[in-house]
C-alpha cells in the first residue's frame, strides 16, 4: 500500500469519526449529556467496577479529562465512585440503576445510527474490518503510550 492511500483510507477515518461525533452530540444532548460523557457512562457499564486509570486507558483520554466527566455524571447521579472491596486505597466506578436505565435508551440511538454506518456491509466483510481495524487500533497503542508518557 503507497502513502497516498494510506492517508485517503485515514481520511476516510477521521470524515466518519466527525461525522458520528456530530450526530452523537445531536442524539445525546437531548438527554443532557455530551457524547464524551456517553462514552465514559458506556464503557463503566460495560464494566462495572473498573478503576479511573483503567477506564482512561480503555476511552484513550487523559486523567484530567476523566476526572471532570466523572464528576459530571457522579452529579447527575448517573454513576458512584466507592472503595474497591479489595483495597481500600483504590476507587472503582459504577453506574447507577439511573444510568443503566439512561444508557441503554441512548444505546438506542448508537444502534440506529451504526445501523445506517454499515448499511451495504456484508457480514463477511464487516468481520474482515473488525479485524483491520482492530489491528490498527493495537498498532497505534505504543505510539499512544509514547505521546501519553514522552522522555
Amino acid at each position: 500500500m503507497d502513502e497516498q492511500e494510506m492517508r485517503i483510507m485515514t481520511r476516510h477515518l477521521l470524515d466518519i469519526y466527525r461525522c458520528l461525533d456530530t450526530i452523537r452530540e445531536a442524539q445525546f444532548s437531548k438527554f443532557g449529556l455530551t457524547r464524551g460523557q456517553h462514552a465514559f457512562l458506556t464503557r463503566i457499564a460495560e464494566n462495572p467496577g473498573i478503576n479511573q486509570e483503567k477506564l482512561s486507558f480503555l476511552l484513550k483520554v487523559d486523567r484530567s479529562s476523566t476526572t471532570k466527566a466523572l464528576k459530571k455524571l457522579i452529579d447527575k447521579g448517573l454513576v458512584v465512585k466507592a472503595h474497591s472491596e479489595h483495597n481500600k486505597k483504590d476507587w472503582v466506578l459504577s453506574a447507577t440503576p439511573k444510568g443503566l436505565e439512561l444508557n441503554r435508551r441512548m444505546d438506542d440511538l448508537v444502534n440506529s445510527t451504526n445501523a445506517e454506518l454499515y448499511k451495504g456491509i456484508n457480514a463477511r466483510d464487516a468481520q474482515k474490518l473488525a479485524k483491520l481495524l482492530s489491528l490498527m487500533d493495537a498498532n497505534l497503542i505504543p505510539l499512544y503510550q509514547e505521546a501519553r508518557n514522552p522522555g
